[in-house]
């Protein structure tokens, strides 16, 4: 009798264990700041780097694709322009490069109307990235990209 008294109610308890322990979970998921990541994300060449060369191999690999398509292509302006293009982008836990959003002067509008396609076009050309980590897991990670336009 005993027993079976003891099986009933450690069931009660392991239930209660298992409550503290998702609660637990939630509290340290909830204490996470996953705007900063431990790991930034990253692309084949650049794996084994770490810190600000990782940073900067990330940036490097981006830019050169960017300036690699956008050097390819011929532009017709009226007027020089001097501008920054703000390309917000995220790398997905799959390591997929997705366009968020392009920010651009009325000026660069009006001057370049393909430049927003062109640069569309460039970014699902990237290859697939590495994703950023925090705490050991994938994390989708946002960044934005400025990209500096000196024509004459």
């Amino acid at each position: 009798m005993f027993l079976l008294i003891a099986l009933v109610t450690s069931c009660d308890l392991f239930k209660g264990k298992e409550k503290a322990t998702n609660e637990a979970v939630q509290q340290e998921l909830a204490e996470i700041d996953w705007n900063v990541v431990d790991e930034l994300p990253s692309f084949p060449q650049c794996q084994g780097l770490v810190g600000q060369e990782a940073k900067n191999c990330f940036e490097k690999v981006v830019t050169q694709h960017m300036l690699t398509h956008l050097g390819s292509q011929q532009f017709e302006i009226s007027k020089s322009i001097n501008d920054t293009i703000f390309v917000n982008m995220v790398i997905t836990s799959d390591g997929e490069v997705q366009l968020k959003k392009i920010k651009q002067s009325a000026l660069l509008q009006r001057e370049l109307p393909e430049l927003q396609e062109i640069i569309k076009a460039s970014i699902t050309k990237l290859p697939k990235a590495l994703p950023a980590h925090k705490r050991g897991i994938p994390v989708t990670a946002k960044f934005v990209l400025p990209i500096y336009l000196n024509i004459d």
